[in-house]
């Protein structure tokens, strides 16, 4: 795959994303199956690839790059375990590999492996549900997608003695813990918004599958959670809390959750009117938590920039008609990227800079300043969703390949070269400013159609010219 714009800074930073990308393709031991194999690391200074970064990497667009790795990295976090499969990882968002997973299958169309993720997501859920699921609330219970330091949750949930890692609660909360599963009491927006999107994924697969009765029972539970999500989590008009639980709710804005539950299709347009972002974009949670108010510090996980929420966010204001957000988070990371010739996990909100934020840390009995990791594989492959999902539209479903693409100041010209999908190669072109499509080419003759079927074969040239509404 290729990308190719009118523009010399996004084109440095595309330039940089590969790189980085690349350069974090290692070999790794499967925990799945024990072979040495290449994959896709969470970035340089990680030495596994992760299960939510591995899901995510693939999901953003590495699918499209690397079908093989791509696979590598799915499997190597899956686990066995008295001969079934489930998802490894972190458990309170791991059914988040469900994503990535059901992007791979469509670009790729690898029935081996649909039935291995249908397996493993059916597994998981059920498991969860079993170990997870509140049953006075109706949620799943545990902490916010990828927040596994303290400082993403406010102290009556993210006390965790001196360990930094939220896992740590149980030790040192005993009087406070849930007594089925792990134990972690909160119930997060992100999490079980993505848990929406597991099962409606899990129904999709089971379609596939022709299991039509596990498919309706999947699309039911979806369903309900859509419903509880909203009663929990939606508040004055279309706000959205952060955390609700036993010990007091969170209404704190959290970049990620508001992210899912606009893919999830829990929330529409409203819940964007009331987004505070910061001067270089949306923070992961903010505001900042007060025990790390230190003259301009920020908490690891609160206030600062994370260019994987940044995309993800980006995507669905655009989705939601919010041009303006995506335009501006956009060209943010273009600028950071293109000062930096990588791409970072974190940045301070106020100047930029890279910054790893501040966290309890057993080593100094106290708050400590962490590192941004560099190179990081998530925030590279972000910023090529913007561009895949974001100006080039891309959609795909079982049956289609649709393009609803989108143009602006930044961005005149936009080509995509070789874009593997099933069997097919696919070129796009796209040029002009908005979104309203004006003329469709494929393969030299004119459509009306946006949309290709996923079982063609071959080279297709897709040429799109696009104008202001």
């Amino acid at each position: 795959m290729k990308i190719v714009t009118d523009n010399k800074q996004v084109n440095n930073s595309v330039s940089i994303a590969f790189d980085d990308i690349n350069g974090n393709i290692k070999e790794f031991n499967s925990s799945y199956d024990g072979r040495l194999l290449n994959v896709l690391m969470a970035g340089a200074d990680y030495d596994t690839p992760w299960t939510r970064d591995a899901s995510i990497n693939v999901y953003n667009g590495f699918c499209f790059m690397n079908r093989e790795v791509s696979l590598n990295t799915l499997m190597s976090v899956l686990e066995k375990r008295e001969e079934k499969t489930y998802i490894g990882g972190q458990y309170w968002d791991a059914i988040i590999w469900a994503l990535g997973a059901y992007q791979y299958y469509l670009v790729s169309h690898d029935t081996e492996f649909l039935n291995t993720a249908y397996e493993a997501i059916s597994n998981s859920l059920s498991y969860y549900e079993e170990n997870e699921f509140s049953e006075d609330y109706q949620l799943f219970r545990g902490p916010a997608v990828y927040g596994d330091g303290v400082s993403a949750y406010p102290h009556q949930y993210g006390f965790s003695g001196k360990e930094g890692c939220i896992l740590g609660y149980v030790n040192f909360n005993k009087d406070k813990i849930n007594d089925k599963g792990y134990g972690i009491p909160m119930h997060t927006l992100s999490t079980n918004a993505v848990y929406c999107i597991a099962y409606d994924i899990a129904e999709k697969m089971a379609s596939v599958l022709n299991r039509k009765k596990e498919a309706d029972d999947f699309s039911y539970h979806k369903e309900n959670l859509k419903k509880v999500i909203r009663k929990h989590f939606v508040y004055d008009g279309e706000r959205l809390k952060y955390i609700v639980g036993r010990f007091g709710d969170c209404l704190r804005q959290e970049g990620l959750g508001i992210s899912f539950a606009s893919m999830a299709n829990i929330v529409d347009i409203e819940a964007f009117e009331h987004i505070f972002i910061s001067k270089y974009g949306i923070p992961c949670v903010f505001p900042n938590y007060s025990r790390y108010n230190i003259e301009n510090e920020y908490g690891r996980h609160c206030g600062t920039i994370w260019p994987h929420v940044q995309c993800f966010f980006a995507n669905e204001a655009l989705k939601q008609g919010k041009h303006d957000m995506f335009d501006f988070e956009f060209k943010k990371l273009t600028e950071l990227s293109n000062r930096d010739k990588q791409f970072y996990e974190i940045y301070h909100p106020d100047t930029g800079e890279i910054y790893g934020g501040l966290q309890e840390h057993w080593k100094t009995d106290g708050l400590f300043r962490l590192k941004s990791c560099e190179h990081q594989t998530w925030s590279a492959t972000g910023y090529l969703s913007l561009l895949l999902y974001g100006f080039g539209g891309l959609n795909i479903n079982e049956d289609k390949i649709v393009f609803n693409p989108y143009l602006n100041e930044m961005i005149a010209e936009l080509e995509f070269i070789d874009l593997k999908i099933n069997e097919m190669s696919v070129n796009l072109k796209v040029k002009g400013k908005g979104n309203m499509i004006e003329s469709i080419k494929v393969n030299g003759e004119s459509v009306t159609d946006n949309c290709l079927r996923t079982n063609l074969k071959g080279e297709y040239n897709i040429h799109i010219m696009v104008r202001e509404s």
